[in-house]
């Protein structure tokens, strides 16, 4: 118990940072407006049970479960604790969340979506996109979804007509309801483009649950938080290049929890609860 103790001093410690010294106290003003009485939460479980949570504004280290399973506390930064681990899972299970932080308990449930594959492509085989074209993918349904989320990203160095060595990128994530995506040619190319001497990219494809990730979107975390927490399907990934490109280029691809993170962030800049928190925090 003691031992639990001295590291939940620490984790705060570190996630909060030291207090600077403290001058002369002044004369003591209106109390201030009160401080935030929840916390937010975003998490997910993928279909192979891998699973992360992220608990922000919480006073203490919250106990985080997902089906009555401990999850690991793997680090903090700020006011932001986060959380992973393995649970025995798979398409279309129930996933329930309780987030313990003794003052109260934000709860979640969702259902992990169905099978579903990218059709338009042999995820096995690089992807072609030739020069000055438009670039679709489609995939089959997956039930119990309220969407997909898109991640595609596309390099390549060129040279232009008249000699000059450039380089281009174009990077796209997005939530979608539909089963098909275009990248239009003019997004994909600027207009000087003769000869693509190296490109490498890729496209990913994950089905999400309830709710949709969309501009006011209301969350499905009640109880003493706000937040979204989902299950998560993937569909496919295609390794992506320009056609006709010279020399081959391998880069490192994108982990699956960085392109949740991805995610993460850009649903804390549309959600007015996470903005309104992080005020009064």
């Amino acid at each position: 118990m003691k031992k639990w103790i001295y590291l939940g001093i620490v984790f705060l410690f570190a996630c909060r940072g030291p207090e600077g010294p403290q001058g002369p106290q002044g004369p003591q003003g209106p109390e201030g407006p009160p401080g935030p009485q929840i916390i937010y939460v975003l998490g997910y479980v993928f279909s192979n049970g891998w699973s992360g949570v992220e608990v922000s504004f919480s006073p203490v280290i919250p106990i985080v479960k997902i089906n009555g399973h401990t999850l690991s506390l793997h680090g903090c930064e700020g006011s932001s604790f986060f959380y992973s681990d393995s649970l025995p899972v798979t398409h279309e299970d129930s996933i329930n969340l309780n987030v313990d932080y003794t003052k109260d308990k934000a709860t979640a449930s969702a259902v992990i979506p169905g099978k579903f594959a990218i059709t338009s492509h042999d995820t096995s085989q690089t992807a072609y996109i030739p020069l000055y074209s438009n670039f679709t993918v489609t995939w089959s349904s997956s039930v119990q979804r309220s969407g997909y989320w898109i991640s595609f990203w596309i390099w390549y160095e060129y040279e232009t007509a008249g000699g000059e060595i450039k380089w281009y990128e174009f990077e796209s994530d997005t939530f979608i309801t539909s089963q098909s995506i275009t990248f239009p040619a003019s997004k994909l190319f600027p207009p000087d483009v003769d000869t693509v001497l190296s490109s490498w990219g890729y496209f990913d494809v994950y089905a999400l649950s309830e709710p949709k990730f969309q501009p006011g979107a209301e969350g499905n975390v009640k109880g003493g938080g706000a937040g979204f927490f989902w299950g998560v399907a993937f569909g496919g990934e295609l390794d992506v290049k320009i056609e006709g490109t010279k020399v081959k280029v391998e880069k490192e691809k994108i982990t699956r929890e960085k392109l949740m993170e991805k995610l993460f962030e850009k649903v804390k800049k549309l959600d007015l609860n996470y903005q309104t928190l992080k005020e009064s925090f």
